[in-house]
This record gives C-alpha cells, sequence and structure tokens, in this order.
C-alpha cells in the first residue's frame, strides 16, 4: 500500500554488497561518534536527489547496463546511501567539519547527474521546463507558508528542529505539488496505492473540477510532515543525532520521489 507498483528488491549479490558497505560504514561512524548536526542533514540533501536522477536516467536508458541493477527502486536509494556513507566517514577522519566535504561532493555529483539528464532530454528533444518550474515555484511557496503554521502553533518546534525539520517539509511538500502537478496536467500515473486512494478522492470531490485531483494529495504531504516535525520536538532535544538521523531518513523519502518528479517532468 506504501510502496511502489515497481519495487523490486534485487538480487542477493547486488543487495549484499551494498547492505554490507552500508552497515560497516554505519559501525564506524558509530565508534567515532560522529555528530549529526543541521549543516551535516541539509549536506545530505543532494545526495537524496543524486538517487532520484540516476533513477531517472536508469529509465531514459541514460545509463551504462552495467550499472543499472544498482540504479533501479528501490536499490538506487541503497547505493547512493552506500556512497554517502562512505564520504561521510571519509570527512569525519579527515575534516573536522566534516559537513562540508559531505554537501560539496553531494552537490557534484547532483551537477553532473542532473546534467547528463538534461543531456539527454535535449537529444530526444523532450526538455519541457514549464510544469517543473511552476512546481518548485509552488513548493517553496506552501513550505513557507507551512513552516510558518509550525512557527505560529510551535515556536519551540522552530527553534529546536532548525534546518532539519524545514527541509523534511520542504521534501514532502515538494514530493505532494510535483505528484498533483503530475497527476492533473501531465498525465502520469500514480504508481503507490495509498497514493492512488487520495488521488481517487481528490477525483470524487466537487473541486476537482476546477482545481484537479491532486490538492487532496499534497495538502496529506504537507500536513503530515509538519506533523512529524512537531512530534519529533522533544526528542530531538533529547537525542539530537539520532533523531536529527531519523529526520533525515524522514525528509528523504519525501525528497527522493518529490525531485525524481521533477527530473523526469523536465527530460521525458
Amino acid at each position: 500500500m506504501v510502496v511502489p507498483d515497481e519495487f523490486v528488491l534485487p538480487a542477493w549479490y547486488v543487495l549484499a554488497p551494498l547492505v554490507a558497505v552500508l552497515a560497516g560504514a554505519g559501525a564506524a561512524l558509530w565508534r567515532l561518534r560522529a555528530r549529526v548536526t543541521d549543516g551535516l542533514v541539509l549536506a545530505l540533501a543532494p545526495w537524496m536527489m543524486v538517487g532520484s536522477t540516476l533513477y531517472v536516467l536508469e529509465g531514459i536508458g541514460g545509463l551504462p547496463d552495467w550499472i543499472t541493477p544498482f540504479v533501479g527502486a528501490p536499490t538506487v536509494y541503497l547505493t547512493v546511501a552506500a556512497i554517502a556513507a562512505l564520504v561521510w566517514l571519509a570527512a569525519v577522519v579527515s575534516s573536522s567539519s566534516p559537513a562540508r566535504p559531505v554537501g560539496l561532493i553531494g552537490l557534484l555529483t547532483l551537477a553532473a547527474a542532473v546534467a547528463v539528464a538534461v543531456s539527454f532530454g535535449a537529444g530526444a528533444g523532450s526538455i519541457e521546463p514549464f510544469w517543473p518550474a511552476v512546481a518548485l515555484v509552488a513548493t517553496v511557496i506552501v513550505t513557507a507558508l507551512a513552516w510558518a503554521a509550525v512557527g505560529a502553533l510551535s515556536g519551540e518546534t522552530i527553534a529546536v528542529t532548525r534546518a532539519t525539520g524545514a527541509l523534511v517539509v520542504f521534501g514532502h511538500t515538494l514530493d505532494g505539488v510535483t505528484t498533483a502537478v503530475g497527476y492533473d496536467h501531465l498525465g502520469v500515473a500514480e504508481t503507490v496505492p495509498a497514493s492512488r486512494i487520495i488521488l481517487g478522492v481528490g477525483e470524487a470531490l466537487p473541486t476537482a473540477a476546477y482545481l484537479g485531483a491532486g490538492w487532496p494529495f499534497a495538502l496529506v504531504k504537507v500536513a503530515l510532515s509538519a506533523s512529524i516535525v512537531y512530534l519529533f520536538t522533544e526528542y530531538v532535544r533529547e537525542e539530537p543525532d539520532q533523531a536529527r538521523l531519523v529526520l533525515a531518513f524522514v525528509a528523504a523519502v519525501g525528497l527522493g520521489p518529490g525531485f525524481h518528479n521533477l527530473v523526469l517532468f523536465l527530460v521525458a
């Protein structure tokens, strides 16, 4: 109900080394008592989008055959998580400010991946920037309004969760808005059963003829993410490193699919 229809676990010989690398890097980071700061969570954001872009490239045939087993759904997110964990580990060992190299390498990797995707889209004559731009602008506006509402209801939540909380709301807002835009204006079919149910409710509302069917889904995503951040306030205060790491994962669950939609709408 909550995973896409195309969700298929990879073969054991692909999954096993990825899990081993991720577990090993995670254990080393734990032994080194690596801090999970707001800056580190923001530095991980480009890596969340790298996975999305690689998945788009896999779908449009923009990657060599040997790499495709590592970039399908959901394997691509495990692949990128393992690489990001290794980069984070190297940064912790070699730098007093690990967030900076983690973020810089992530941004460079993301830029390269997006450039390849745009190149393929341009070559196919399929670049369409209008709706991705509309979705991104709408996401920024809705996120700002939602974050202001959270602050009005609980200024403590804003003060405690800070950039990490804002990233969670932004990521899920992006997913909600891009899903609504894709469904209402681009004819994109939703692959997650639970999401299809919400979109079906939107279709049945009298507002569907005027506002489309996607807005209830976007509203649910915004409300759910804001509620999660609010509920995590005490957790972040008491166990900041652990709580921010969990919130980073929550952010990735929204930001990854949302950015995937943006890139897909742009190039395909």
